[in-house]
């Protein structure tokens, strides 16, 4: 059994939401998955400081999603506690906001990718990621789905978590708070941001058409 958790949005600091697997037939912890990265954990640089120290939020209150057959978890994390102010946690903040896919066994993080850098504006991933299969160009691709709150749509190879489609990134305006500090950029899907008039092309789901754009790097690990 694999739990997430319900922490507070405020104060800053209280509960960590981990996200834990259980032994079904003795009830005894199996692995757990820091969802704010400790010391030497991959994504702990991203935290200033001491920040991510009893740091609540980032954790999974929504749905997970289970592939079965390749032994994977999806997970939607949520945004950093307090939700609407970040200056007492500067940087990206991973995996805050993000898409990570684990191996459901060991809890070994196979890939992710953080739909807001530095989120400061309630833009957990709520959604449940979807499994689904997309064809193009005469090939299936085993896909995740990953729906936000702006209305954007997020598609990813579920084994390598590269982007079917274009990711973009676009400025965002410099917040005016007192020692807030927002990222540079935020991420958008093409498909939310742009016109696809011209570019219906190969891509096919159930009957509906887009198209491509460039692929994106995504962080994974090995």
């Amino acid at each position: 059994m694999i739990s997430g958790s319900r922490v507070q949005e405020t104060p800053s600091l209280g509960p960590m939401g981990d996200v834990r697997a259980w032994s079904v037939r003795s009830g005894k912890l199996v692995w757990t998955f820091h969802t704010v990265p400790r010391p030497g954990e991959p994504g702990h640089e991203t935290w200033e400081g001491d920040s991510w120290k009893d740091r609540s939020g980032v954790n999974v209150w929504g749905p997970m999603t289970v592939d079965v057959e390749r032994g994977m978890v999806f997970l939607g994390i949520g945004e950093p506690s307090t939700d609407f102010y970040g200056g007492d946690r500067k940087g990206k903040n991973l995996y805050s906001s993000s898409l990570v896919a684990l191996d459901a066994a060991t809890g070994k993080m196979k890939w992710y990718f953080q739909t807001t850098h530095h989120d400061i504006y309630d833009y957990d991933l709520s959604a449940p990621p979807a499994l689904i299969e997309i064809s193009r160009q005469g090939k299936k691709i085993p896909t995740v789905a990953q729906t936000t709150k702006e209305g954007l749509l997020f598609l990813f190879d579920r084994l390598t978590g590269q982007p079917i489609y274009g990711v973009e990134e676009r400025p965002v305006p410099k917040s005016d708070q007192p020692d807030e500090e927002t990222w540079l950029e935020h991420v958008g899907n093409f498909l939310g941001r742009t016109s696809i008039g011209n570019q219906l092309q190969d891509f096919s789901l159930r009957g509906c058409k887009a198209g491509p754009g460039a692929d994106s790097p995504v962080g994974a690990t090995a």
